[in-house]
Order: structure tokens, then sequence, then C-alpha cells
């Protein structure tokens, strides 16, 4: 729930959003409801599973905009974008 507070957070509670701070926590949300989906619960892993295919959706419409928004913020570079997209 941790990282869904922060997303939510960092998309709500700033005054003007920007696609740099969209992508690293769609990172961290997507990643956190990968590890859930493998999880031991079946409650959890259930629900990650269906949360994570509506998650897709958007994913693959926006990640390409929001990955070349955060490289061009001067607090990412190009590595962070490597390295997230290895790690997705």
């Amino acid at each position: 729930m941790k990282a869904f507070y922060e997303a939510t957070y960092a998309f709500l509670g700033t005054k003007y959003p920007t696609f740099n701070l969209y992508f690293p926590n769609a990172v961290k949300v997507r990643l956190v409801l990968k590890e859930e989906m493998e999880s031991g619960d079946a409650f959890m892993r259930h629900m990650a599973t269906r949360m994570f295919d509506r998650f897709e959706n958007h994913w693959y419409e926006f990640s390409t905009i929001m990955a070349i928004a955060t490289i061009l913020d001067p607090c990412y570079k190009y590595q962070f974008i490597e390295w997230t997209y290895k790690k997705v």
C-alpha cells in the first residue's frame, strides 16, 4: 500500500504534476504489483493480478511518453530509463 500512497501523493499532492513525476512512481507501482502476483497469499495474488491487467493497458500506451519526459528532467538521466526498462 505504501507504493500506491506515494504514487497518489506525487500525482495529487503536487501543485503542478508533470510527466517526470509519473514515470518513477508508475514503475514502482508496476514492480510492486509484479511482486505481489508471485505472493504466497492467494487474496493478494488475485487482487494484484487483476490490478496488473488494468495497469498494463495504460502502461503500454504511455510508458514511452513518460520515459522521454523523464529523460528531459535534469534529475534523471538516460541511465535511469535503461535501468528501469531492464528491471521491468
